[in-house]
């Protein structure tokens, strides 16, 4: 049981990542695990995956990191003891897309292709013409006249795969040699080199489309640019970087989160082993705007932001003043006008608008 359901929360956190194939496929064994799971159970192990992802991962209790990168893609059980793959089959892949290379462009010019004899992956343009020969264990779409390629299959989710970048030539503008690379988001993409899946261990930094590191791989971990800035950990302490690579927000505080509508939650210190300090927000310059006071706060989404105070959630605007009372079990952020709350004593979730009012869950839905 134990296994079970420190297996779980690996899969639960695996089918949150950013590469659609992993997510599948996590999500495809969480399901699978979830049947033979009592329901206190599943829902504890969510709740602490859920706390695991938006503490960095840093004091994870079970979830221990990443297992080794495969030779070849598997899925099966996680071994706690040593944390690699066990019970494993091999996936048939008679694809060789792993996502994309910019996050929402859909329309390369040309379509890989997987060489049946070799299974390696190459492209191929409108006309079937043989562009950039199969020579890759896995590759991305073409995103706006460059493409994520990596140079072996590597493990679960692409991971250990030496990728790279190239034009539309087949000319290589990033060393294919990083053993994480993530889709462009704003202009930029995050790379890695020696991290674990999760993201653990190795240095950070990001590329631009022409292969030029903007932010060089110096940081213990990065995450994608939000509102125009990304959050950077080093030795245990975050802050934030620009576009350009420099560091707006110096690294000091314990716990960051990704700017939304010009603010970002934060926590100055962490108060025990097994959680964060208290929470407060600050601008895009460093300067605190709400005084960090709550157990826990999300992004700002529609003008207000979840944060939980005395044990409960509510709602605060961007001034700090409590908008929706500190009346829910756990609440999430807005999205077209509703948000989802959890009553105390109640076991179905309600739906609720900025004005507190309690609502259908497909309110604004067809609006």
């Amino acid at each position: 049981a134990k296994d079970m359901f420190q297996a779980y929360m690996w899969y639960r956190l695996a089918a949150s990542g950013k590469d659609e194939i992993s997510r599948t496929l996590a999500e495809y064994q969480r399901s699978q695990l979830a049947l033979k799971m009592g329901s206190a159970e599943r829902d504890r192990a969510e709740k602490l995956a859920t706390e695991c992802k938006a503490n960095n991962f840093r004091n994870c209790g079970a979830i221990q990191p990443a297992p080794v990168a495969q030779a070849t893609p598997r899925i099966g059980y996680v071994d706690p003891a040593g944390w690699g793959m066990t019970g494993t089959v091999q996936i048939s892949t008679p694809y060789c897309i792993g996502g994309k290379t910019e996050e929402n462009y859909t329309h390369p010019r040309l379509k890989a292709f997987r060489d049946e004899a070799t299974g390696k992956c190459g492209f191929k343009d409108d006309q079937g013409k043989v562009v950039i020969p199969a020579q890759y264990g896995q590759v991305r779409e073409f995103g706006r006249g460059v493409a994520i390629v990596g140079k072996d299959a590597g493990g679960f989710g692409g991971h250990g795969a030496n990728w790279g970048l190239i034009d539309e030539t087949g000319k290589v503008l990033l060393p294919l040699e990083h053993t994480n690379m993530y889709a462009f988001k704003n202009g930029l993409a995050r790379i890695s080199r020696g991290a674990s899946v999760l993201g653990e261990g190795g240095k950070w930094g990001f590329v631009n489309p022409q292969g030029k590191l903007v932010v060089p791989l110096s940081y213990d971990y990065a995450d994608d640019f939000t509102d125009g800035l990304a959050y950077v950990g080093l030795g245990g302490k975050c802050g934030y970087v620009s576009p350009e690579g420099k560091e707006v927000v110096s690294v000091r505080y314990f716990n960051c989160q990704g700017f939304s509508e010009g603010l970002a939650a934060f926590s100055e210190t962490q108060t025990s082993s097994s959680g964060d300090g208290l929470y407060g927000f600050l601008d895009k310059q460093g300067k605190v705007v709400i005084a960090p006071r709550y157990q826990s706060a999300s992004r700002f989404s529609e003008g207000l932001a979840a944060v939980k105070l005395g044990g409960r959630y509510g709602y605060i605007d961007k001034a700090g003043n409590v908008k929706i009372p500190f009346v829910y079990d756990y609440a999430q952020a807005f999205e077209k006008g509703v948000a989802k709350v959890a009553k105390p004593g109640r076991k179905e979730d309600a739906f609720i608008t900025p004005d507190g009012k309690e609502v259908s869950p497909f309110h604004g839905l067809f609006q």
